[in-house]
């Protein structure tokens, strides 16, 4: 299975993600998810369930591996 790898500590499966959210260096949201300086990552019950960060977690874009930086890219923006 295919696993987002978060802060070479986690690894999230896509089912267990709820939401992604863009944001700028000042952690504000922005439309511009390609270019984001980070993501907030948003669980789902069962996410939360499975893993122990809580509900959310905050991963700067340059902490992605090419992987898991595709796969944050398909779950805002399916093709």
């Amino acid at each position: 299975m295919i696993t987002i790898t978060i802060n070479g500590m986690y690894d999230i499966e896509p089912q267990h993600i709820d939401f992604i959210t863009p944001e700028d260096e000042n952690g504000d949201g922005t439309e511009d998810f390609i270019e984001a300086f980070q993501y907030r990552i948003s669980l789902t019950d069962e996410g939360f369930d499975a893993y122990d960060f809580g509900y959310e977690v905050v991963v700067e874009r340059s902490e992605l591996d090419s992987l898991s930086y595709e796969m944050i890219l398909e779950i805002i923006q399916p093709t």
